[in-house]
């Protein structure tokens, strides 16, 4: 590669709105869709890619004009690392935010689902921010713990167990949720539905696996899941940094791989992928909790909304 496309040091040059085009365009699959998201022309969506490409020297996607097809291995590996990126600075600006709004913690789930609308919301009326970060569920739990966040929202934990350990206040039912597996619609007459442990069996064996990269609750309970049934946990032959990316590769037909139903709803409703339930276990409730002896009016004010909002909504 010509040196001077990496600058006098020899390094690659890459900006942050260039990592950002790509991941949307991997989560998208149109250069349309991207540039509305990013209030950018098409034809600068397509510059982007074809400088970025140009000086890494080579493709990221497959193509035909403007409709993308599964990234290249060596794209596949450049959108892993492009996301893993844009999260570690997405966190940093986060927390470097001075504000008197509420933290609240959470998991992707929420976050992603009824959550942004219950926020929108208690800001309007109320005029008060809330401060919303995304992480796994033990760290959403110690989070709370260790007074970074006034309040969170968790699943997988197990409340009788840390009971009388950690002062903590919470409803037994906030939001309700179910893991289901999800397949490429092409698999549709291989896979006959419900999914048993036999046929699931066979799935692992012959199908690639889409996973996480960090790992999460969900292949946590998956794996409990599959010992008790005396199978092998399927080693991952890909893998994203969040459940958004791993659904845009089960929709591309890459694999298989769990998630959580609402997430997929718009899908499985459009017939873009296949959704099977597997078991009740995976039914999971969501929990809203707070520490008992550092609860202020303004953290009780935005708990008792959220509970109320999330019960309406569910």
């Amino acid at each position: 590669m010509d040196k001077r496309q990496r600058g006098d040091s020899g390094w690659l040059s890459i900006s942050i709105a260039e990592l950002n085009t790509i991941s949307l365009i991997y989560e998208t699959g149109n250069f349309g869709r991207v540039a509305e998201i990013m209030g950018i022309n098409t034809s600068l969506v397509s510059y982007r890619v074809n400088k970025l490409e140009k000086n890494l020297g080579f493709k990221i996607f497959e193509r035909d004009g403007k409709t993308i097809s599964n990234p290249t291995k060596l794209g596949y590996k450049f959108i892993q690392s492009s996301q893993d990126i844009l999260a570690i600075i997405l966190r940093n600006f986060s927390d470097a935010i001075v504000s008197s709004s509420t933290n609240l913690y959470t998991g992707e789930v929420a976050a992603l689902t009824f959550l942004p609308r219950l926020i929108q919301r208690y800001e309007v009326k109320f005029n008060k921010r809330i401060r919303l970060q995304v992480y796994n569920n033990l760290a959403v739990l110690d989070s709370v713990i260790k007074r970074r966040a006034s309040l969170g929202i968790v699943s997988f934990i197990n409340f009788k167990e840390i009971k009388g350990y950690i002062p903590l206040l919470s409803q037994e039912k906030i939001f309700s949720d179910e893991i289901i597996i999800i397949c490429p619609k092409e698999w549709k007459d291989e896979i006959k539905g419900p999914i048993s442990v036999e046929n699931l069996s066979n799935l692992i064996k012959t199908k690639p696996f889409i996973g996480r990269t960090y790992g999460s609750g969900i292949e946590a309970l998956m794996e409990q899941w599959f010992r008790r049934n005396d199978l092998v946990f399927p080693k991952q032959e890909f893998s994203f940094s969040n459940s958004s990316s791993v659904i845009s590769a089960v929709s591309r037909g890459m694999g298989f791989s769990m998630v959580f139903k609402t997430q997929v709803l718009p899908l499985l409703d459009a017939g873009m992928v296949l959704g099977f339930s597997l078991d009740p276990m995976f039914k999971r409730n969501f929990h809203l909790i707070m520490l008992k002896n550092s609860v202020d009016q303004e953290t009780l004010k935005v708990a008792k909304f959220l509970e109320r909002g999330m019960l309406e909504d569910t």
